[in-house]
């Protein structure tokens, strides 16, 4: 038997203490300490190992706090970087666990990581999971991701924002009881990856809960594993925090005590199986040897994993032809290595402001660069973020107006472009249509800071006639969410200018309105957008 194996055969029968806690930020001072001092305290306290936290409230400007407090105390630490005032999640592993890093994967809102490593030789794909109330598609995505890509043991914990059990898992002042709109995605969640709630699982009659607010109780904080795994559980519990004394602000002698935070740590002990499987690098981290440094820039708005998981597995289900067509055998299943490569460049391109130069030599009407496609498609999909959906009042076809390009547009005015996406997040922000959050996730793409739209600039070929103008190619994304952007421009000014009822038909390109302004403006306004398209007329009916 090699070193390696005598190793782990060692270790089998290993207990590994795992915290799941969320934390409510970790910047806020109690009685001029950070909460972060009181929050590694109470791990200590807990004797925990691998930690998972959520609702961090780490952004870019302060994720050096975190960092730095962890690597003193001895923990390795990862986390994502989303917004200094909601979400975040960390996950943290004590320096005296054997522990081998191979990659992970964070969600670009915020809501989960999913960590690739080995714990005592075994393989672990760890996932925490903050389910923020207002973002239902977070799991959706989460699933997709953790279908193709989790190996070894899968561990789920985190806040998710709702129960298992109305009777059980909840108690509530209400008369109503029912599942929040969270409960759908969450169901789907489980079954689909065959994973089972510990608690109702090890405790099945005992009553108890995470989060304690004013009005009611409930059991949202839950460690959740595959059937197959879950017998591994040694032990199970919701462990009360150390209360703190406060010293009242404005009376010296009044002090109260409280709780680090409204949800209590949940403990889970778990023995290593004595069929421990194999120390070799996951299959998802194979490729990375020479790709991949954890130590870069934090920033919000990363593109991740699953977006490219995604638009991989719509382009290899499709057989559609690209230039150099073997090439698309290496975007088959397994999925997972291009999808970590192409990551990893992806970020790379989008911190630097800088795409590969062989995207320039991808121009063809009818082929596309695979490389090429794929990031059109992440970007196109972030972009039409600013297309959200707005109150619409149905319009009658038979006295209504449209108006649509006369022909297919093959160029676009580079300032007139950005004049439209500076004009659509100004009208989403203003109307509050967009969290200025979320605006994290364009951050890269449309950066109103600097003086032109590095990564558009970058993609988008230009024109061999006019360096002002740039490509829109047949069969590109960007071509479509930039044509469908363009219109919602040119509606939004016309339904403000002359109080027009106004709709968009993006399947068909295009605007209709009602009824016909009576203005001179209107034309001019009609002749500066066709100008901006570099067409000679729009049809109008």
């Amino acid at each position: 038997m090699s070193e390696e194996g005598h190793r782990m055969e060692s270790e089998a029968g290993q207990t590994l203490r795992f915290v799941s806690w969320n934390v409510c930020g970790l910047k806020v001072k109690i009685n001029g300490r950070r909460k972060l001092n009181f929050v590694f305290e109470e791990l200590n306290r807990q004797n925990a190992k691998i930690v998972f936290l959520q609702e961090t409230h780490i952004g870019s400007k302060n994720h050096k706090i975190l960092k730095d407090k962890a690597e003193a105390l001895q923990w390795k630490c990862f986390f994502t970087v989303y917004d200094s005032q909601s979400k975040g999640v960390a996950i943290l592993i004590k320096e005296d666990v054997p522990f081998q890093y191979f990659c992970h994967d964070e969600d670009y809102s915020g809501g989960y990581l999913v960590l690739f490593c080995h714990l005592h030789g075994e393989m672990f794909t760890l996932v925490n999971v903050y389910n923020h109330k207002d973002d239902k598609d977070v799991l959706n995505r989460l699933q997709d991701y953790l279908r193709e890509m989790a190996e070894g043991v899968l561990i789920v914990g985190g806040d998710f924002n709702e129960v298992l059990d109305l009777n059980f898992d909840r108690n509530s002042a209400g008369k109503q009881l029912c599942h929040s709109p969270l409960w759908d995605p969450f169901k789907k969640f489980t079954t689909s990856l065959n994973l089972m709630d510990t608690w109702a699982y090890s405790k099945p009659t005992v009553r108890e809960f995470t989060c304690s607010r004013i009005t009611a109780s409930s059991r949202i904080d839950m460690f959740l594993l595959p059937e197959d795994i879950i017998k591994q559980v040694s032990d199970l519990v919701i462990s009360k925090t150390e209360r703190i004394e406060l010293e009242s602000t404005r009376n010296a002698n009044m002090r109260t005590n409280r709780s680090i935070s409204d949800h209590e740590p949940l403990v889970l002990s778990m023995t290593l199986s004595e069929e421990t499987r194999k120390g070799e690098m996951p299959q998802v981290a194979a490729c990375l040897e020479n790709e991949y440094t954890y130590d870069r820039d934090k920033i919000s708005g990363k593109i991740n994993g699953e977006e490219i998981l995604s638009v991989i597995k719509s382009l290899t289900d499709s057989g559609q032809q690209y230039i150099d067509d073997n090439s698309l055998q290496d975007y088959k299943k397994p999925y997972y290595p291009k999808t970590e490569i192409l990551k990893i460049r992806f970020n790379s391109w989008l911190t630097g402001k800088e795409t590969s130069p062989h995207f320039k030599e991808h121009t063809s009407s009818t082929y596309l660069n695979l490389d090429y496609l794929i990031f059109a498609k992440v970007l196109a999909k972030r972009l039409k973020m600013l297309l959200v959906c707005e109150e619409k009042n149905r319009i009658n076809t038979k006295t209504c107006y449209s108006l649509a390009f006369s022909e297919k547009p093959i160029h676009i005015n580079w300032r007139f472009l950005k004049m439209c996406l500076l004009f659509l997040c100004e009208h989403c922000k203003s109307n509050k249509l967009i969290s200025l959050k979320d605006f994290n996730i364009l951050d890269y793409i449309i950066n109103e800071d600097t003086e032109h739209f590095s990564i558009l600039e970058s993609i988008l070929p230009k024109s061999s006639n006019s360096d002002d103008l740039r490509e829109l190619q047949e069969g590109c994304p960007l071509t479509t969410a930039i044509l469908s952007l363009v219109l919602k421009y040119l509606e939004i000014r016309l339904r403000i200018k002359f109080k027009c009822i106004t709709n968009i038909c993006h399947y068909r390109q295009i605007l209709v309105f009602h009824p016909y302004p009576d203005d001179p403006d209107f034309k001019i306004m009609i002749e500066e957008f066709g100008l901006g398209m570099n067409l000679s007329e729009l049809k109008m009916n």
